[in-house]
């Protein structure tokens, strides 16, 4: 192991592919699944079946998009991030919101969930998607009259607990693009996270989470689980917005954010 980088941590290369080298899982957080080769998709287009494809390197661990034909624009933005100096801004990225093969991916990767087929204000679900709708959404993004409309909010319960946590329901259309928009920060912002952080991340989940501590604490015996109260009503918006003006120069994707 190195000798730098916090108690705890994984700083080792090898000690983390260790970790999260695996087989197939069921996906988790952000849905995008611990795969190997020759998994089956079904595309947009023509229910085409579609392969996988090794797409970049990251903290030394490979991981795969489920996807072919990526954008040679995003493909770019992917090399970009992995090789991007810090300070270096990101610029130029709301043309990106135009391409229609990127709402494709995302209704692939949104459909796979029976949760995204409940509908917002509007009964309209998932399903209901077509190449025309996604054409209409880029029509708008690119004279700038898109906007996103208000979810609907339920009260779900708590797992372990009798209180309900508050659930915002956005429409389809929404939906699609607030994926779009996450496959363009992903890779900006993956580097900046700890190698101990497995939430809502590629290639991550609550078994390489596990196997983290199986790896480097094989003689613990008690987990303690915490949570924070309220912690996305506690964001500061403000907030959120300054970090990712320090990564984006792009005001025109910032205002769609």
């Amino acid at each position: 192991m190195e000798n730098e980088g916090p108690k705890g941590t994984i700083v080792d290369k090898e000690a983390l592919r260790d970790c999260l080298n695996g087989g197939t899982y069921t996906p988790h957080g952000n849905r995008v699944p611990i795969v190997g080769r020759g998994t089956l998709y079904t595309s947009l287009k023509g229910d085409r079946e579609i392969g996988n494809k090794l797409i970049t390197q990251h903290i030394g661990v490979q991981y795969y998009s489920t996807e072919r034909d990526l954008p040679k624009r995003f493909e770019k933005l992917l090399k970009f991030c992995e090789n991007r100096k810090p300070g270096v801004k990101i610029s130029d990225i709301y043309k990106l919101m135009f391409i229609d093969r990127l709402y494709e991916i995302a209704y692939n990767r949104l459909k796979s969930n029976p949760g995204n087929m409940t509908p917002g204000i509007t009964p309209v679900t998932l399903d209901g998607m077509s190449k025309e709708v996604i054409e209409k959404i880029i029509e708008t993004m690119k004279d700038g009259s898109f906007q996103f409309t208000p979810g609907k909010r339920v009260e779900i319960p708590k797992p372990g607990s009798t209180k309900k946590r508050p659930l915002t329901i956005a429409p389809p259309r929404d939906k699609i693009v607030q994926e779009v928009i996450r496959m363009i920060l992903e890779p900006i912002f993956e580097k900046h996270f700890s190698n101990n952080s497995h939430g809502f991340r590629p290639n991550r989940s609550c078994h390489t989470a596990l196997r983290q501590v199986k790896t480097q604490f094989g003689a613990v015996t008690t987990i303690i689980e915490g949570d924070i109260s309220k912690c996305f009503d506690s964001f500061d918006h403000k907030i959120l917005i300054a970090l990712i003006q320090k990564e984006i120069s792009d005001e025109r994707f910032i205002q769609l954010i």
